[in-house]
């Protein structure tokens, strides 16, 4: 009987020796397949915080489409375009920060509706009882990333990335956190007012009276019956839009 017991439980751990030998086979033919088909780089990958110091990636076509705008208007400079985009984003920023919104008379490049866009937005945040902080604002690059023609008048997107810390003072707390953002600003240029689709512009005629109006630089208001006119810029790229993307 003692004998038979030994061998038995010499059988059982030697079994057991052999299953630990092969789990352990098994765990590094797994880790030698997840390092050769890059799955460990995935699970590394999913497990860091997302990397805040990298530019946000642009949609840039504008090589593309620097072609086709340099076709329909040859003395279209895209450097030049670009860093007024980018200047004016930055200004947009800085005059919600103030509260004080952008005056149409300094600016004549752009329209009344980014104008009210951006007034619309202080209002919001003061109704709010906020104050929004952009601070260290730092572009790091833009792009044309749309081009096209619709309703009288050509369009461009502009893609910017730039990075900066944004703060609500409200809360008694400035943020400490230098993060990526991406915007888009729309420019448009009127080739055709009457196609535009909307009466209210200021174009060849008053949409009241239909009395003509002979310069856009005549007020906006109608000289015949006092309608107010919304003024639109022909024969000149004009920002109409900005949105956080």
């Amino acid at each position: 009987m003692p004998y038979n017991f030994i061998i038995i439980l010499f059988s059982i751990l030697l079994g057991t020796v052999a299953v630990l030998v092969c789990a352990r086979l098994i765990h590094r033919g797994i880790r030698r397949f997840i390092a050769r088909s890059g799955l460990g780089i995935i699970a590394s990958a999913l497990r860091q915080p997302a990397d805040t110091s990298t530019p946000r990636t642009l949609q840039n076509l504008t090589n593309t489409y620097s072609q086709l705008i340099a076709r329909d208007f040859p003395e279209f400079d895209v450097r030049q375009f670009l860093t007024r985009a980018e200047n004016l984003l930055v200004q947009i920023l800085n005059s919600i920060e103030s509260g004080e919104g952008i005056g149409i008379s300094e600016h004549k490049d752009i329209s009344s509706n980014l104008i009210s866009k951006v007034d619309n937005l202080i209002e919001d945040i003061k109704s709010k009882g906020e104050n929004w902080h952009y601070d260290d604002i730092y572009v790091h690059g833009s792009a044309i990333a749309d081009y096209g023609y619709s309703m009288g008048k050509r369009t461009i997107k502009v893609e910017i990335a730039l990075q900066y810390r944004f703060s609500n003072s409200d809360a008694g707390v400035r943020s400490s956190n230098l993060d990526q953002y991406k915007y888009s600003l729309d420019a448009i240029y009127i080739q055709d007012v009457d196609k535009l689709g909307d009466n209210s512009f200021k174009g060849h005629n008053c949409p009241n009276c239909g009395a003509p109006v002979k310069s856009i630089g005549e007020g906006n208001y109608c000289q015949y019956c006092g309608s107010g006119l919304m003024e639109v810029n022909v024969r000149i790229w004009t920002f109409d839009n900005f949105t956080r993307c």
